[in-house]
């Protein structure tokens, strides 16, 4: 396999294609259908984009979102251990091929639901 050698002159070392004073990033999904089995090809039609918002600590008992934990609060399964209030980007839809192509804000976390509809 060829690969760049360091240590000549004309390695050339790339400049990033990321602009970094946007303020959103450019995400593409190929098959959002990939880790659900059981589900026929185009089953699902859209993307919910979803970012969890922070609940902060109770001011007297730091507790925060753990007491409105259901009772698998002690669970490691990702969605589980809280349920502190979600934000909803914005919904896009999944194209034939099973692909998804749409825009989020920069420095949020984000999450995906997939639909079969809105």
């Amino acid at each position: 396999m060829p690969h760049a050698d360091p240590q000549t002159a004309d390695s050339a070392i790339l400049p990033s294609p990321a602009d970094p004073d946007s303020n959103f990033a450019v995400c593409y999904v190929d098959d959002v259908q990939r880790d659900l089995p059981g589900l026929q090809p185009g089953t699902v039609r859209y993307l919910r984009i979803s970012e969890q918002l922070q609940w902060y600590f109770g001011k007297d008992d730091n507790t925060g979102p753990i007491r409105w934990t259901p009772g698998t609060q002690h669970s490691r399964n990702f969605g589980y251990w809280t349920w502190s209030p979600t934000r909803v980007i914005g919904t896009v839809p999944v194209e034939q091929d099973g692909s998804a192509y749409f825009k989020v804000p920069t420095g949020l976390a984000v999450y995906f639901q997939a639909l079969t509809r809105i």
